[in-house]
């Protein structure tokens, strides 16, 4: 699969535009600036990402969209060595940055779909049989000829053109793609039938592009798409033409807390930063997790730091879903500079640094390590020795670390849609410190310790307000905590639950239909459907809670069954379900299901 992520390009436009620039100049400006954090960067073009991004001037690379130029002089006077990256998808035009058939000024792309459209149709690409190709996964997103030089030259002077005017450090080319297959679910390019040949195209447009651009003093980062087993040829071959590149799924595939590269994969992957390290170039990993994920991060951070030279590369944390502040101590540690490459110890390898040590365990079962010395974790512990799980990575430092006196900050990852039908809510919420717990304040009600995934049953109709505050282990509470407010109110329920009897056992059946949700939700809601980041949860009634008994990733709509298991004495069990759409969710009504007589 193609390491592509396409995310909501959401935007926001004229005086609204105007006043948010205006707002973060000044934010920035007149909050003091946390310490710049050492090879790092932040990728923020989802569409409340930059918004949600927290300080994003403490990173070395921010990717940002180019309608969010307004942001570069803050974050430059807050730390002049930050590289302000836009965003640009080199293969492909999009229909939807345009109104009344005018392109919008500001694109995510290189070349307006309307400027090809009526100028110079032959940029699109067709598929065998003469239809111009629409990305399986994206609607809206057209394939162009990235092998036409009146094509490069059009991107070129595009992007060229804004860069300079609107003050970038540089440009992030997305879909440097080695296969199109994924964009086209089966059909093929009348052109480049043979990903040989749409890969001998990609490296013309490199070619074409990549160096007038670096000659002007800009970065340019292609985020590549290679397969193996020639990736690294492919990858040294292109990265000729460029300032370096971007690489997605750093350590692990997806956007969930699994699928972590070991053994032979994970070295596949570490090989591609050493190899544009050694041509003297920038390595842009990025990962992609849940924001509470600190495995994810850890093993990220260590791993990208056992090979790193203490150059201009960086690691890139994307929290999933986006729109969430990305920085925690976990994946932005930073133990100085190395004294020395990486070596083994039975089957973890190690890297020693001036102020620490890292540690990474690539292999499927754990293992433990002795070190030679005392060393120090985040939460101050000192140890000589540590076990490290399967596909894990560790961090730790050569003295204590100052004491924790700063509260964490609270995000909700998932929220009710507004206005529902439900009078069932589900959240979820993050904090940017691992091991926090939370309190959370229904409306007017008492203060109450809760969950990180908390669900709220018998709301009654009209507007609710939850608030979440996060307290971290040193006790540090969240002093503004974050809040979400929605409105109960009849409409026709969008899931719906029903119980039967089979055989002896008693069988839930949801079914999903169409989520009537607001305008500004809209576009999201199916972009995430599309995505397989849908998701429904079946939840039962414990006598301590809600607990979760059945998870399924599903498309726009659809049906699936778990059957019930019932203790001896058990003659009821309430069960409700919960469809989340990236950040949003929708719960259905609560059932009663009655056990089967025998």
């Amino acid at each position: 699969m193609p390491a592509i992520r396409r995310v909501l390009r959401g935007r926001s436009r004229g005086l609204h535009a105007a006043f948010l620039s205006a707002l973060a100049v000044l934010t920035l400006v007149l909050a003091p600036s946390a310490p710049a954090a050492r090879a790092t960067g932040a990728l923020r073009i989802c569409s409340s990402c930059a918004a949600a991004g927290g300080d994003l001037s403490r990173y070395d690379y921010v990717i940002l969209h180019a309608w969010e130029h307004g942001r570069i002089p803050a974050l430059k006077a807050a730390n002049p060595d930050l590289k302000a990256i836009v965003y640009k998808d080199m293969a492909a035009t999009v229909d939807y940055a345009s109104h009344d058939g005018v392109d919008d000024e500001l694109l995510p792309a290189g070349v307006g779909y309307y400027d090809a459209y009526r100028n110079h149709p032959e940029w699109f690409l067709l598929d065998t049989q003469g239809r111009r190709v629409e990305s399986a996964h994206f609607s809206g997103v057209w394939l162009m000829d990235i092998g036409s030089r009146a094509y490069q030259d059009r991107w070129l002077a595009n992007v060229a053109s804004e860069l300079r005017a609107k003050g970038w450090d540089g440009v992030m080319l997305d879909d440097t793609n080695y296969s199109p297959a994924w964009h086209l679910a089966g059909r093929t390019l009348a052109k480049y039938p043979q990903d040989a040949q749409y890969a001998s195209a990609t490296r013309s447009f490199l070619a074409r592009v990549g160096p007038p651009l670096m000659a002007d003093g800009f970065l340019v980062l292609p985020n590549v798409y290679t397969v193996w087993p020639s990736g690294h040829d492919v990858w040294r071959d292109w990265i000729q033409f460029t300032s370096g590149a971007v690489q997605e799924y750093w350590t692990k595939w997806g956007q969930e807390a699994s699928q972590h590269f070991t053994g032979a994969d994970w070295s596949y992957r570490r090989e591609f930063l050493r190899i544009t390290q050694q041509a003297g170039k920038v390595y842009l990993g990025i990962t992609y997790a849940p924001l509470d994920d600190v495995r994810s991060m850890r093993y990220a951070r260590a791993s990208f730091l056992l090979d790193w030279n203490g150059g201009p590369s960086a690691l890139v944390f994307e929290p999933s879903p986006g729109g969430q502040d990305p920085y925690s101590d976990e994946w932005t540690a930073d133990v100085g500079m190395p004294l020395g490459p990486a070596y083994r110890v039975g089957q973890v390898w190690r890297r020693d640094f001036d102020g620490g040590v890292v540690l990474v365990n690539p292999s499927t079962s754990a293992a433990a390590v002795e070190l030679r010395g005392t060393f120090y974790t985040r939460e101050g512990a000192a140890v000589s020795s540590i076990s490290l799980r399967a596909a894990s990575g560790l961090v730790l430092g050569s003295a204590p670390p100052p004491p924790d006196t700063t509260p964490p900050d609270t995000v909700l990852a998932a929220t009710p849609i507004s206005p529902t039908s439900s009078p069932n809510a589900s959240f979820q919420a993050v904090a940017n410190e691992s091991g926090a717990r939370f309190r959370c304040q229904l409306d007017a009600g008492a203060v109450r310790r809760c969950r990180a995934a908390t669900l709220i049953t018998g709301l009654s109709p009209g507007s609710h307000t939850l608030r979440v505050a996060a307290i971290d282990r040193a006790g540090n509470v969240d002093a503004a905590p974050v809040e979400h407010t929605w409105t109960v109110q009849p409409l026709a329920p969008r899931i719906r639950l029903s119980a039967y009897k089979r055989g002896r056992a008693r069988v839930v059946r949801i079914v999903i239909g169409r989520v009537r949700v607001p305008t500004a939700l809209s576009s999201r809601v199916t972009e995430a459907a599309l995505e397989g980041r849908r998701s429904v949860t079946l939840y039962r009634k414990a006598p301590w809670g809600w607990r979760a008994v059945a998870r399924l990733r599903t498309g726009p709509r659809g049906a699936f069954e778990r059957r019930l298991r019932f203790r001896r004495g058990i003659r009821y069990a309430r069960v409700l379900a919960v469809a989340r759409y990236d950040d949003a969710t929708v719960a259905s009504a609560v059932i009663r299901v009655r056990r089967p007589r025998s």
